[in-house]
């Protein structure tokens, strides 16, 4: 059929023919061919039938923003099903999931079919519209019995606290097909009605098919419930393998830790929980194993934290037998009076769990002075401490989108910092300008240290008291933080220090979850370190006059300020000059990979690919990326390897390239140091490209074209997982393809 229309169209270019041997090809599976095609026939008549046909072809071969434009042209001319479903599915696929739920309610009120509620549910899934979801799964699973609808139903019903009916639609869909997704799903429900023994068989089942950590932080949970410490703490140690970055694992490690009498490990590995989500019941935890260890004065204020953010009989009589080793028998009464006037039962671990995402976002922070520009002379202001007083004024937390690319700051009088994350009024209100925040939402994820909670100042007899002081809200020098919510946070003392002002006349205030970067800090601003201070575990909190806080100059997630790139490059010239010029950096030439084997100096390369492929194990990497460096090689690319060389170097590279390609990674943030209007960017992505690096693409406006050519590779280690090249592309192919963007210019 294809050979006969391909001699059909060879004689006459007829829109039907094209269409036909489009339709060929898709189910030969030669879908480029195939879309080919269907773009003649469409070019020639615009037919309904055509643009579906394209539309399905673009969606296999994941080109889905192209998939959505072309099923939008096909339901203009009919309204039919199938092409409604389709762009329901891409648009679902692209997280646009209000516009996926009209699509699919479209396609099902001109057909009932089972795929279409399938997915309809799934998109009101991903919304929270758990009972709607569950109505459309109910309807899917009516007309046929599938597996992934169970398990979607299941998932549903789950999240809307139907525990039973969840376990119910879980063991059906294994019924059908056994997969993780589904022991996995039934054993969570089955913890969460109590049957623990149960759930201990079905997340070791779950672990048989797929070594995930979310099983055996299931597991180490159910193990704990029954009293099986031993064996918990190895469930959670194995989670925490494949993803060390979990909270619950860690906390979870660090409480069987404790009831197994390893109070040493357990008092590190709650600490590193702390640092993660800071919680009442990880502070008692805490608190406890410190009191096994005789560190009573680290003991008495770790208690007196969590009884700061939740009042409990637990930690009142922990925190009264601690000030009675420490001989303050007067004050040890004093706590046990409160813990007789509260006789309130410990929680369970799923009800403190839940405690955590308690929100205080409608809570205005009271601010004095509007926020203003940084500026040369706020430095004289904020090492003064003779300011006349401002008027109070309310001010939201929230940027507002026309000052976004201003510097600004908040000046707040008369606060509170403890080692609890975040800045505090006298009557223990969180300040929103005191925590760094990430995206949108006042949701949980978006605050790197948990949401922020009010404070019960009064179990805190003194205070250290400080006139005038800077927060630095975060510290990170790892180089893709450092660019990005470091740099964004620390301007104005890189601002300040670039005029060679005397930052040792400051008091700089960080957080103690970002101690272990003091001296970084100290090194790069070349002040005393002892001018920056932290509020640590036996230390008194502090109460400050007057705290000036820097407003970010991005948000992870959400924007970028146009002016952050100056910010970056402040920072780099401070890194190069203060840090990095007392690095070793070998001058041999195994950092670049290239035809000649040579790079003489000024002699700089205009196609740079920036490679992965020498780093360590433990990092992500794209598995084909050595095949490709050797197709770019021939291309006349220079492949570089930015972790064996300096960041001097870097930079003079990247300033004068035209083109510079890679898969997506904190390597390309550095770009932000350069100013290089001819430079075009060519990232390997998957579908959804990560949102920090197109907020940076579009704020300073940079040229980049994406490929979307990556899929995950294997499971995931340590929270990383490898990428490798979908089907669409080979090594050869992918090579070809950066190389032919880079021939056609900018």
């Amino acid at each position: 059929s294809i050979d006969a229309i391909r001699k059909s169209v060879a004689i006459k270019e007829d829109w039907n023919s094209y269409y036909g041997l489009g339709a060929a090809l898709f189910r030969t599976n030669q879908l480029i061919e195939s879309i080919d095609a269907l773009r003649k026939s469409v070019a020639i008549k615009e037919d309904w039938n055509s643009y579906n046909g394209l539309g399905a072809a673009l969606f296999r071969t994941n080109q889905l923003i192209e998939s959505i434009d072309a099923l939008r042209k096909s339901v203009a001319i009919k309204e039919d099903w199938n092409s409604y479903y389709g762009l329901g599915a891409a648009l679902f696929r692209t997280n646009q999931f209000p516009e996926a739920i009209d699509a699919f309610n479209k396609s099902l009120a001109i057909k009932e079919d089972w795929k279409s509620y399938q997915e309809l549910a799934l998109a009101l899934f991903n919304l929270d519209q758990y009972s709607e979801s569950i109505k459309a799964f109910q309807k899917s699973v009516a007309i046929k019995e599938d597996g992934d609808s169970y398990r979607g139903l299941g998932c549903s019903l789950f999240r809307d606290s139907q525990f039973k009916a969840a376990i119910e639609s879980f063991r059906k869909s294994l019924a059908i097909k056994e997969d993780w997704n589904s022991y996995h799903g039934l054993a969570w429900a089955l913890f969460n009605t109590n049957n623990f023994v149960e759930s201990i068989a079905i997340f070791k089942k779950s672990l048989k098919i797929q070594k995930h950590w979310k099983s055996y932080q299931g597991l180490g949970w159910s193990l704990f419930k029954i009293d099986q410490f031993k064996e918990a703490i190895d469930a959670f140690r194995s989670s925490l393998l494949l993803n060390e970055g979990d909270w619950s694992s860690n906390n979870g490690l660090a409480w069987a830790l404790l009831e197994d009498n390893k109070n040493e490990e357990a008092i590190k590995i709650f600490r590193e929980s702390l640092l993660l989500i800071e919680d009442w019941k990880s502070y008692q935890g805490l608190g406890f194993a410190l009191l096994k260890t005789k560190c009573f004065n680290n003991s008495i204020n770790t208690f007196r934290n969590s009884i700061a953010l939740q009042e409990s009989k637990k930690s009142y009589l922990g925190l009264s037998e601690s000030l009675e080793k420490a001989n303050k028998h007067q004050q040890s009464l004093d706590a046990l009076d409160q813990s007789r006037r509260i006789h309130l039962e410990e929680n369970k671990y799923e009800q403190w769990l839940k405690q955590i995402y308690i929100q205080y976002g409608d809570m205005d922070s009271e601010l004095i002075e509007m926020p203003s520009s940084f500026l040369y002379s706020d430095y004289n202001k904020l090492h003064s401490v003779s300011q006349k007083n401002q008027t109070n004024c309310k001010l939201a937390f929230i940027e507002e989108e026309e000052n976004i690319n201003q510097f600004k700051y908040s000046l707040v009088k008369d606060c509170i910092i403890t080692n609890i994350y975040g800045v505090y009024n006298f009557e223990g209100i969180p300040y929103k300008e005191g925590i760094i925040r990430r995206g949108d939402n006042n949701t949980l994820e978006d605050f790197p240290r948990g949401m922020y909670h009010k404070l019960n100042l009064s179990i805190y007899p003194k205070y250290k008291e400080i006139k005038s002081a800077i927060l630095i809200k975060y510290l990170n020098f790892h180089i893709g933080h450092a660019l990005t919510e470091m740099c964004a946070n620390i301007y104005p003392l890189l601002f300040w220090a670039e005029k060679d002002c005397d930052l040792n006349k400051l008091t700089i205030i960080i957080s103690n979850k970002c101690k272990v970067y003091k001296k970084d800090l100290a090194e790069l601003l070349r002040i005393n370190p002892e001018k920056i201070i932290y509020v640590d575990d036996d230390d008194l909190p502090l109460k400050i006059k007057r705290l000036y806080i820097p407003r970010p100059t991005m948000v992870l997630h959400k924007f970028m300020n146009t002016n952050h790139s100056k910010v970056v490059q402040k920072y780099l010239n401070l890194y190069i000059r203060n840090i990095e010029r007392e690095k070793d950096f070998k001058r041999g030439n195994d950092y670049f990979l290239n035809m000649n084997g040579i790079l003489l100096a000024g002699d700089y390369p205009k196609k740079v690919y920036i490679s992965r492929s020498r780093m360590p194990n433990s990092k992500r990497k794209l598995i084909e990326e050595s095949e490709i460096e050797n197709e770019l090689i021939n291309y006349g690319w220079t492949i570089l390897f930015p972790e064996r060389t300096s960041i001097y170097n870097q930079l003079n590279l990247y300033q004068h390239a035209n083109f510079i390609a890679g898969i997506e990674g904190s390597a390309f943030h550095l770009l932000m140091g350069i100013n290089n209007p001819k430079l075009k960017v060519i990232l390997l992505s998957k579908k959804t490209v990560h949102l920090d690096l197109k907020i940076q693409f579009s704020s300073l406006k940079t040229k980049v074209e994406y490929i979307y050519c990556l899929i995950g590779a294997g499971n995931k280690v340590r929270s990383t997982q490898n990428v490798t090249l979908d089907s669409n592309y080979t090594f050869k192919s992918i090579s070809n393809k950066i190389d032919e963007i880079a021939k056609l210019g900018n």
